[in-house]
């Protein structure tokens, strides 16, 4: 028979730390990593706010591990987020780009609209504030560098035009790409971006998209289109099809494609982009 042991005995906070769910952080360390994200391994961030931002849109604000800590996405690509539902008590993963500064420190804001069929919407809107949801990234195989240098597949390359076409919530990455070229007065980059939504309040980021061209027409222009336009609409009618991509995108020497959209709105795009002459190295699908 052993004889009786007393190790010893678990502080309040030890205690806690068992019988609870790990939704906050530990102490800081003396020197944290600089970047949030690990290509890796889960990072939790805790979920700071929610903003609406369309009748069926939102931008969650999550606050890093360290306020020091600036993301660390190159621009172009994009996260994974993870958290389990609290009400399905499933398991939730989905790709996001955000589109917060990726140097800005101690936050990401993430866009997401919500579908019919949308889980992480879903959970998100039903997750408390302080909660934690885990990140994972960069990924993607994209990347803009700054002044024209885009790299694919780790292979750099240099363009003076980048051509991009979104519908919904694919406008993430593409906001992400021109505000990267744009914010650097010294990039001469040409950015047009065809945008297509069913009505005007699922435009996203509309007041931004029209101060990119109104403080730098030269370099930018939006172009919109709907599918389902109210009478007072004056801009363009319609799906994003052949007629408006041989208008806007015709291909040019050392210019780039980039899509983004719904997966059936990506695949009309290609097979158009395809008979109009477009390379396959020449037009990235997010």
């Amino acid at each position: 028979m052993l004889p009786t042991y007393h190790i010893g005995t678990l502080s309040p906070t030890a205690l806690a730390s068992l019988t609870t769910s790990d939704t906050t952080f530990t102490s800081s360390p003396q020197n944290p990593s600089a970047s949030f994200l690990s290509p890796h391994t889960w990072s939790k961030a805790l979920l700071h706010s929610k903003a609406t931002v369309s009748p069926d849109t939102h931008i969650f604000r999550f606050a890093l591990a360290y306020s020091t800590q600036t993301l660390g996405l190159p621009t172009g690509q994009h996260v994974l987020l993870k958290l389990r539902d609290p009400v399905r008590r499933a398991t939730v993963v989905r790709a996001y780009t955000p589109v917060s500064w990726p140097d800005e420190p101690g936050f990401c804001d993430v866009l997401v609209k919500a579908y019919t069929t949308g889980l992480m919407a879903s959970a998100l809107d039903t997750l408390p504030l302080g909660h934690a949801v885990e990140f994972k990234g960069p990924l993607g195989n994209f990347q803009y560098r700054g002044a024209g240098v885009c790299a694919f597949k780790g292979t750099p390359r240099r363009v003076t035009a980048l051509n991009m076409v979104c519908g919904g919530s694919g406008i993430t990455p593409i906001y992400q790409v021109v505000s990267a070229v744009l914010r650097n007065e010294a990039d001469t980059t040409q950015c047009m971006v065809l945008y297509g939504n069913r009505g005007e309040d699922d435009i996203l980021f509309r007041e931004q998209l029209v101060a990119f061209e109104r403080e730098h027409g030269e370099r930018c222009r939006v172009v919109h289109t709907l599918s389902r336009a109210g009478p007072n609409w004056k801009g363009l009618r319609g799906r994003v099809g052949e007629e408006l991509l041989r208008r806007y995108c015709g291909v040019e020497e050392g210019s780039m494609m980039l899509v983004c959209g719904p997966e059936a709105m990506e695949r009309s795009v290609g097979r158009v982009l395809k008979g109009m002459g477009w390379r396959d190295e020449d037009v990235i699908f997010f």
